[in-house]
C-alpha cells in the first residue's frame, strides 16, 4: 500500500512539472536540431543565429549531440548591441569583438542535456 502511495505521488509530481513548462521553453528533442530551429524561427531568435554565423558556430548547433542552449531572443541581443555601442552584429569586426561573441555563445551552451530537476 505504501508503494502505491509513493508511485501515485511521483506521477502527480511529474504531471505537475510538465504542466508548469512556460510557453517560452522550447524542446527540440524530436529530431529538430537547435541550429535548424533557430534558423526557422528567425523572428524570435534570428539575432543569435546571426552571431553564430558571424563566429562560424552554426555547424555546432546543427549537429546531433547532448547539449543545452539557453538562447536569448532578438530583443535581448539587440539590447546587448545597444549597450556595447553597436547597432548590429556587422559592427563586430575586430578579432577582440569576435572573441567576445564567441564567449557569449559559449556561456549560453552547456555540454550536456539539462533536465528540469537539475535546476
Amino acid at each position: 500500500m505504501i508503494g502505491f502511495a509513493i508511485l501515485a505521488g511521483f506521477i502527480l509530481v511529474f504531471e505537475k512539472c510538465e504542466k508548469d513548462i512556460p510557453e517560452s521553453a522550447f524542446i527540440t528533442s524530436e529530431g529538430v536540431l537547435i541550429g535548424e530551429y533557430l534558423q526557422a524561427n528567425s523572428d524570435t531568435f534570428g539575432e543569435f543565429y546571426k552571431i553564430l554565423e558571424k563566429i562560424k558556430g552554426v555547424s555546432f548547433l546543427k549537429a546531433y549531440g547532448q547539449y543545452t542552449c539557453f538562447v536569448p531572443n532578438n530583443e535581448a541581443v539587440l539590447d546587448y548591441y545597444q549597450e556595447t555601442g553597436k547597432s548590429s552584429v556587422d559592427d563586430f569586426t575586430s578579432e577582440e569583438d569576435l572573441e567576445t561573441l564567441r564567449q557569449i555563445v559559449k556561456y549560453h551552451i552547456c555540454p550536456d542535456s539539462i533536465s528540469t530537476g537539475m535546476f
